[in-house]
């Protein structure tokens, strides 16, 4: 307990004065017997105690009234749960509404989660009275007070629907807790009216407030989650095979569930799911005959949460992938094999190769090889660079036993800042991969195991150098294989030949993977983003004239404005609502820009997983649960207040008081009378 005034504990010293009144004016006397009054002993000895009694009584009522007029205007507060009830300020009550992604599931009742939450809200208005503020604060996109003020005016039709985003929880937290300082004088209620899925609940009790929780689940829900499409090549030519990975996870009460491949509109394959079957992988393996981007959408059928049933992506077909391969030297037969560059037309069959001593006629090539880095002059080195910032895709082939690293870092590898080329090793070493759940996968790392080199460069970091890109690596840790974002297009390093000198890469059968691999990638082609999420793209400072669109599923299109920030432009996109694929065009003068981008469905919203009402009690066992024993009372409260119990003291004291000098004075009156006629 504390006091709100604790200043106007200072009149408590007043509880004093009637005490120092009382025994000042009890001073001793002298006693001087005289014998005609002696006959008034008996009538003394019938009335003083009475008149004592009133006396003591009076002394202890003012000291109680005094005492009490101090504690009223210093208004106690109590923490302890069992006395809340009793502050004297009113109830501030704030309300978590859940309006996340997962509150759209559908009950046995073919009833929405958000509906029952939207229910008991409203029953938990109904029982607070006029003198108690309600706020609502709901959770998706971003946590955001959607009512303030009193029971009677708070309307459902106000509060919003639910969104396909996650619910931020620490926001509303934030929000909570500062609402609360708003009026320190009131009793603290937080309820929270959620399924509680994938919820930080510990954090609950941040607020330092009563918590009342109120958990929703759905009985006998079924769902079925499909995850993130990922492809081999997203850049793939007609003809050329695309492998298609997709998890696919079951929750809830087993069904048996069905996944389909659609294509342009059309579906090309149907998988069906044996109930149970909890996380799986499928593979699907499918061609394109034409040229184009296409949209490939892999999609569950009907379930309980219909949000998670699409998974989106695309992929861009050409009619032939244009390589070029800058050889910085004319080739000469007889290097390894009679074709100096038989390897990788053999790992790039798909393609169009142009060879060529330097960088040329670079729009429109899919990747880049370079053999030879420290060949390049200075200007072809800062060529590739803008080539690669602006999209394309290189690999610089480093062989230990022709490259300069001094020459190759002077002409390409400085300008780009990632990396540079250090001291050459000579000593044979295996290769080996990350592992397939690390980041750095590139292809199965079980297929590195069979590279050996004979020598290699050691790699020193850059300042734009990130260990995640590293690929592959030899046996000391020295990279083998780096691989980098750099502006929207990517480069890759690969420390050994393209031939057979120093190195048996190109023998092994994850050369022409590797190389597919490469030429397909670019980390600026396709992002994946959560839906409801706020998203901004960066933008050079040379297109602040350009025009900037995005075209979202429906064929809804946003004009996008760019914003400055410092020395770079930003676009703001939010109205990412809706799960699908995307495209930002970016026109200035002639020249038009695609890039698309997908909206998915948060993962941690499917997987239904809830906590029981037994680990909410252990994870946060001063909070009540709806089904707990009085609970349905427990928006009811008691009309009393402690100030109104103080107040009520303070008027019957006072009372007291005045029949007690009544009294007295009747007293005193009788012993005059009684005196008198004796």
């Amino acid at each position: 307990m504390y006091f709100l005034h604790p200043l106007f504990l200072a009149g408590l010293a007043a509880a004093a004065v009637p005490l120092l009144v009382h025994l000042l004016r009890h001073r001793r006397v002298n006693k001087v017997r005289f014998s005609t009054l002696s006959f008034l002993r008996l009538l003394h000895k019938k009335h003083s105690l009475r008149i004592r009694i009133d006396q003591m009584l009076l002394l202890l009522t003012r000291i109680l009234l005094a005492a009490a007029l101090a504690v009223l205007f210093a208004q106690p507060f109590f923490t302890l749960p069992e006395l809340t009830f009793l502050n004297s300020g009113p109830r501030h009550v704030i309300c978590l509404l859940d309006n996340s992604g997962s509150m759209t599931l559908r009950t046995s009742a073919d009833r929405l989660l958000y509906g029952q939450a939207v229910a008991g809200l409203a029953r938990l208005a109904a029982g607070l009275t006029s003198r108690e503020a309600l706020t609502v604060i709901a959770l998706a996109p971003r946590a955001r007070v959607v009512f303030r003020g009193k029971q009677e005016d708070l309307d459902l039709s106000d509060l919003p629907s639910v969104h396909p985003g996650s619910g931020d929880l620490e926001g509303a937290l934030r929000l909570a807790e500062a609402t609360f300082l708003e009026k320190p004088g009131s009793d603290r209620i937080v309820a929270v009216f959620s399924d509680f899925s994938e919820m930080d609940v510990p954090a609950l009790g941040a607020p330092g407030a009563r918590l009342l929780l109120f958990p929703l689940q759905a009985e006998g829900a079924s769902n079925l989650a499909v995850g993130p499409i990922s492809l081999d090549a997203e850049q793939v030519s007609v003809g050329e095979p695309v492998t298609l990975r997709v998890p696919v996870s079951s929750h809830g009460a087993p069904f048996q569930g069905q996944v389909s491949l659609n294509v342009g509109g059309k579906v090309l394959d149907r998988r069906f799911l044996p109930p149970g079957v909890g996380q799986t992988q499928l593979i699907f393996v499918t061609r394109f005959n034409r040229p184009g981007t296409h949209s490939i959408v892999v999609e569950a059928g009907e379930d309980s949460l219909e949000g998670d049933n699409r998974s989106h992506t695309i992929v861009d077909v050409v009619e032939q992938r244009r390589v070029q391969i800058i050889t910085g030297r004319p080739l000469l037969g007889g290097e390894g094999v009679r074709d100096p560059l038989f390897f990788l037309r053999r790992g790039l069959g798909h393609a169009t190769l142009n060879v060529s001593n330097g960088p040329e006629n670079l729009e429109g090539t899919a990747l880049i090889v370079l053999l030879r880095p420290d060949l390049l002059a200075p200007e072809e080195g800062s060529e590739l660079v803008a080539h690669v910032k602006n999209g394309g895709n290189l690999i610089a082939f480093i062989p230990p036993d022709e490259v300069d690293p001094e020459a190759a870092n002077r002409s390409l590898f400085s300008g780009m800042g990632v990396l540079k080329l250090g001291k050459k090793v000579e000593a044979a070493a295996r290769w080996s991969g990350p592992g397939l759940a690390s980041p750095g996968a590139f292809v199965d790392p079980r297929f590195w195991q069979g590279v050996t080199s004979s020598a290699r460069f050691l790699i020193e970091p850059g300042a734009a150098y990130r260990s995640a890109g590293v690929r592959a690596q030899f046996e000391d840790g020295t990279p083998a294989v780096y691989v980098s974002s750099l502006g929207r297009g990517s480069l890759a390093v690969v420390n050994a030949g393209m031939g057979l000198s120093g190195s048996d890469l190109p023998l092994h059968p994850i050369f022409p993977i590797f190389l597919n691999r490469l030429a397909a990638w670019s980390p600026e082609r396709l992002r994946t983003y959560t839906v409801g999420e706020e998203i901004h793209f960066a933008v050079p400072l040379e297109e602040f004239g350009a025009s900037f669109q995005v075209l979202s599923p429906g064929d809804r299109v946003s004009s996008l404005s760019p914003i400055r920030r410092g020395r770079s432009l930003v676009l703001p996109f939010s109205d990412t609502s809706r799960v699908g694929t995307y495209r930002l065009d970016r026109t200035r003068g002639d020249s038009r820009d695609s890039q698309h981008f997908i909206v998915a469905w948060p993962e941690e919203e499917s997987t239904l997983t809830y906590p029981s009402e037994e680990e909410l009690r252990r994870l946060l066992p001063s909070a009540a649960l709806s089904g707990d024993a009085g609970l349905a009372s427990e928006t009811g409260r008691l009309p009393v207040t402690v100030s109104d119990l103080l107040l009520s003291l303070v008027v019957l004291l006072m009372l007291f008081e005045c029949w007690l000098v009544f009294d007295l004075e009747r007293q005193i009156s009788r012993t005059i009378e009684d005196v008198a006629h004796a």
